[in-house]
């Protein structure tokens, strides 16, 4: 995992993550970004793999070198490898919660079409 291609997600999540919130986009904007972040998602997946093997590394390495279980787990997680993990596992739940919040403004705009067509 590159450091470039972690801040390039993390730009590009955040400002869909700002689009989302100021509202007042199109449908159709609602279902570009909804396959931007469909595209995300696996990339994020990809760096979350990468940062999770990178901590278990330090882990091993804190095992060899404390001997318990419970030292070396608080010492692994005291490591810059547990902190991007964690930065990549909430980046991953972000884009999956923007996708569910996209679904379900696509599907209220549509309920709402389709209500407003049955009163005419």
């Amino acid at each position: 995992m590159t450091l470039t291609r972690r801040f390039s997600l993390d730009r590009d999540v955040r400002a869909i993550q700002e689009e989302v919130a100021r509202a007042g986009y199109s449908s159709m904007r609602a279902a570009e970004l909804l396959t931007v972040l469909a595209a995300l998602s696996g990339e994020c997946a990809d760096v979350s793999r990468d940062a999770e093997h990178a901590y278990h590394l330090e882990y091993l390495v804190c095992l060899d070198v404390d001997r318990t279980v419970a030292r070396a787990k608080a010492r692994a997680q005291t490591t810059p490898a547990f902190l991007t993990w964690r930065e990549a596992l909430d980046r991953q739940q972000l884009v999956t919660e923007l996708m569910r919040a996209l679904r379900q403004y696509l599907r209220t705009t549509s309920d709402e079409r389709f209500a407003s067509r049955q009163l005419r």
